[in-house]
This record gives structure tokens, C-alpha cells and sequence, in this order.
């Protein structure tokens, strides 16, 4: 018969190689669980605060991961200044140029000349600072403070040199 003795820490009791170990683990996994609806809840504040409603197919498309052709976009039917708007998603990126709007009214009436180009320059910017809110968010979630945090909180252990336990 065998028996052998094996230490198990939290991450606080790690070495600083240790710890960083473990942190590549929790980053090599998916993190961010809070990210969609970080960005969603921005975009809804600035339709709502900027006039604009959703209708209906309200849909968040992003890819943050600071490469080119990265950002944030989303589709859906959306009612500003009495005219209708449905934005949809075009091409293989997602940021606030990679869609489609169309403009519609439910009766004859011409759509004023310059409400598209408004309504195009309010949805560029809410775009970017749905983006913004984006990185903040990731940099956030990948700081040693929210990491050692969560480690704590879920009680992860590691062996000595930082390997999950």
C-alpha cells in the first residue's frame, strides 16, 4: 500500500508564478459571462435616450478581440421621429458599418431628406460606445483584482505550481 500527501491551495496561497498559472487557465476558458448583456443593457440606454424604440428582432452582434474589422453592431426594427428602420447585418464583420438600413413608413408620406443620415450617425454612435463598454468590460474581467475574486468565490483550488486542482 501507497499513500502519498498532496497540497492543495486557493489562489491567495499561490507564488507569483504559481498565480500566474492559474490565471493563464481562467483566461484560457470563456470569462466574460457578463459581456452580451453589458453591451445590450448600453445599447437599450442610448435607443431609449436618443428617442429611438425597438420593435421588434433586437439582435447584439460583436467580436472584441482588438482585431480589425472587431466592434459592435445589432439588427432589429426600430421606430425613431415616426418612421420605421430595419437594420440588418451585412459582410463578415461586426461593427456599426457592417449593415443595411431601410427606412419605412406605414403611410405615404415622404420620409424627411436627412432622417436617414441621422438615424445612421446616431446608430454609428451607439455602436462605438457599445464597443467601449465592450473593452472596458474585458479588461475588467481579465484584471488580476476580478480574477483573484472570482477564484476566491468559487473556491477553486491548484496544486502548488498553480495547475487546477
Amino acid at each position: 500500500m501507497r499513500t502519498e500527501t498532496i497540497k492543495i491551495f486557493q489562489y491567495s496561497e499561490l507564488s507569483k508564478e504559481a498565480k500566474e498559472k492559474a490565471r493563464k487557465w481562467y483566461l484560457d476558458g470563456d470569462n466574460t459571462p457578463f459581456l452580451t448583456e453589458n453591451i445590450e443593457e448600453s445599447i437599450k440606454e442610448d435607443l431609449e435616450e436618443k428617442d429611438i424604440k425597438i420593435i421588434k428582432n433586437f439582435e447584439v452582434h460583436y467580436s472584441l478581440s482588438n482585431s480589425q474589422g472587431d466592434g459592435v453592431m445589432f439588427e432589429g426594427l426600430f421606430l425613431f421621429k415616426g418612421v420605421h428602420f430595419r437594420v440588418k447585418h451585412y459582410g463578415h464583420y461586426y461593427h456599426g458599418n457592417s449593415k443595411t438600413i431601410e427606412s419605412l413608413r406605414d403611410d405615404d408620406k415622404e420620409i424627411p431628406p436627412k432622417l436617414d443620415e441621422e438615424f445612421n450617425n446616431l446608430y454609428v454612435e451607439i455602436c462605438k460606445k457599445a464597443e467601449k463598454v465592450g473593452y472596458a468590460e474585458i479588461e475588467y474581467q481579465e484584471s488580476e483584482e476580478a480574477i483573484a475574486e472570482t477564484m476566491e468565490a468559487n473556491e477553486y483550488d491548484f496544486l502548488e505550481d498553480g495547475t487546477r486542482w
